[in-house]
């Protein structure tokens, strides 16, 4: 295990996508920051370091879905698994030191962000706003998110020999999932009451406030916050905006899907036939 962590680390090191995707991080921390401040300066408004800081959580799914599946792809189109195989390697040491490395790689975007955003947010922005215990949820729930975005690729990328297919799977599974997440959202946040306008006999226009049909009742409303606190991307979505109501639950839905998709993962690739 400890010789194919070591070389999973060393393929990490020298993999030009992944400092490709370290550098976008940074870049697109830092211009957020930036941005903040701007509107701060330019509007005359208090800007908070509160929202933006875990604005990777909206990146991180799409940076490891393109990233797992062109690094581990190359694996199988090297023939580098099966050489692992004829040494003597087991496919389950394999897969686990494939989504060890995978993990590592997704912290340490989430660092790239994290680093720079802080250093010259705090100058600029000021503190956060939520307290310690808040920030230090969502920080844990947020690093927990990436490891299961990693997960899932990983997976994707282990049962696929093709590195096109898992390509297109990945991004299309990405953009589904953002989908029904922003429609979930979209059922959350339906007004109770909703105000229609109509013309009266005068002329003049009145208004009139009625029940919205689309309003969710208190157990649709139940299942459609589980959807959104269960999916990746609705987690992510919650993170970035820190609109997270259940911090602790999040984090658990991450470490369960985590451990589900290994295990489906395992089992699957444990049977594949490689050529």
């Amino acid at each position: 295990m400890n010789k194919l962590l070591c070389s999973g680390f060393s393929r990490l090191k020298k993999n030009r996508f992944f400092w490709a995707e370290c550098v976008f991080m940074i870049a697109y921390g830092i211009f957020l920051v930036v941005n903040k401040y701007m509107q701060q300066v330019t509007y005359h408004t208090v800007e908070s370091l509160d929202k933006g800081f875990f604005g990777y959580t909206m990146a991180i799914g799409v940076a490891m879905a393109l990233f797992e599946s062109l690094f581990v792809g190359t694996e199988y189109s090297d023939g580098t698994i099966r050489n692992k195989l004829i040494v003597g390697h087991s496919r389950i040491k394999i897969y686990l030191a494939n989504l060890s490395v995978n993990i590592a790689a997704a912290l340490l975007l989430c660092l790239c962000f994290l680093i720079p955003v802080t250093a010259i947010g705090i100058p600029l922005l000021g503190v956060w706003q939520a307290g310690a215990d808040i920030i230090l949820w969502m920080l844990l729930g947020t690093l927990l998110l990436a490891a299961a975005f990693s997960a899932v690729f990983t997976m994707f990328s282990m049962i696929c020999s093709s590195k096109t297919a898992v390509l297109t799977a990945s991004i299309i599974f990405m953009i589904a999932l953002f989908l029904v997440a922003v429609v979930v959202e979209v059922k959350l946040d339906a007004p109770e009451y909703v105000t229609s306008y109509f013309m009266n006999q005068e002329g003049g226009i009145e208004t009139r406030t009625e029940p919205n049909p689309k309003y969710l009742t208190e157990s649709e409303r139940e299942f459609y916050q589980f959807v959104y606190d269960f999916l990746p991307t609705g987690q992510a979505m919650q993170y970035s905006l820190m609109s997270a109501m259940h911090l602790w639950q999040m984090p658990l839905y991450s470490v369960l899907i985590s451990l589900a998709v290994t295990g489906a993962g395992t089992a699957i690739f444990r049977r594949k036939d490689i050529k």
